[in-house]
C-alpha cells in the first residue's frame, strides 16, 4: 500500500485502473492513522512466511478485498500482473 502526498497525487494515482483507493474506513485495526492511500493491484510480491519475521498491522474490509480480488483476476486475464517471486526463489 502507498500513501498520497496531496490531492493532486491522489487524483493522478487513482486514474490508473490498477490502483485501488483505500480509505480509513476500509482499514480494520486498533491503530488507524486516518490517512488514505492506494494498493497497486498489478504488483504481487511473494514471501515465504516461515522464513521471515512479520506481524499484521491491519486488515482490509471484506468489500475492499472483494474489489481487489476482482481487479487482480481482471489484470491477470489482460496479462498485466507483475509477479515478484525473488523473495521465495532465493530460499528454495
Amino acid at each position: 500500500m502507498s500513501s498520497f502526498k496531496d490531492e493532486k497525487h491522489k487524483h493522478r494515482k487513482l486514474k490508473y485502473k490498477e490502483n485501488v483507493g483505500v480509505t480509513s474506513d476500509d482499514i480494520i485495526s486498533d491503530n488507524k492513522n486516518n490517512k488514505e492511500g492506494y494498493i497497486k493491484a498489478d504488483q504481487l510480491f511473494y514471501f515465504n512466511k516461515k522464513k521471515i519475521k512479520y506481524y499484521v498491522l491491519a486488515t482490509i474490509s471484506d468489500d475492499l478485498l472483494d474489489e481487489l480480488i476482482r481487479l487482480i483476476v481482471e489484470l491477470e486475464v489482460e496479462n498485466k500482473l507483475k509477479q515478484n517471486t525473488k523473495n521465495i526463489e532465493a530460499i528454495v
